[in-house]
């Protein structure tokens, strides 16, 4: 028995740091890919979830800041990051959860004269930025197995903050806080 929980959680981590490298991809080559920059959110998000699940499968915590997850778009502690044009990201931990939130930045809103057709589509979109917030959470199940779940929230309405520590785990589901939808 204790083999078969052994190669469970080996496989469930390789099958995880896979995910992760055809998640990173786009990264690692420096592919702008012409994304929205919602769409560069939820990536990250998921990303950072993925990347977490890795984690905590070989540490005994989750990680407290990106350097830590080795994503290679996101790095250093939970500051401001170079590496994202349109949002903050933040990342809150405790012994049984992994959060982290995309909140825009004050964008400005001129257009430079010399932007091509897709950063000018990127500037317009600047004005209509939600927060996003994802979650991994990991907890004992009634089988006395660990069990982690993971969730992508976004807030409802344009400029409305939503905090990733009132999401909640109710019946082995994870819930997006009131003013979000799972995304």
């Amino acid at each position: 028995m204790k083999l078969i929980k052994i190669l469970t959680a080996r496989l469930i981590m390789y099958g995880t740091m896979a995910s992760l490298f055809w998640i990173a991809l786009p990264s690692l080559l420096n592919c702008g890919c012409g994304l929205r920059p919602q769409s560069q959110a939820t990536q990250n998000i998921s990303s950072v979830n993925k990347a977490q699940m890795a984690y905590r499968t070989e540490n005994t915590s989750f990680a407290d800041n990106f350097d830590d997850l080795a994503l290679g778009n996101l790095v250093g502690d939970n500051i401001d990051s170079e590496s994202s044009k349109y949002y903050t990201y933040i990342i809150i931990t405790t012994e049984d959860r992994a959060l982290i939130q995309a909140i825009p930045k004050d964008i400005p809103k001129a257009i430079p004269e010399d932007s091509s057709s897709q950063e000018k589509n990127q500037y317009e979109s600047v004005e209509n930025l939600e927060v996003y917030i994802g979650g991994i959470f990991r907890y004992i199940n009634s089988d006395d197995l660990a069990v982690t779940v993971e969730i992508i929230c976004r807030a409802e309405n344009v400029g409305e903050v939503i905090d990733p520590a009132d999401i909640v785990l109710k019946d082995g589901e994870l819930q997006c806080p009131e003013g979000s939808e799972r995304f």
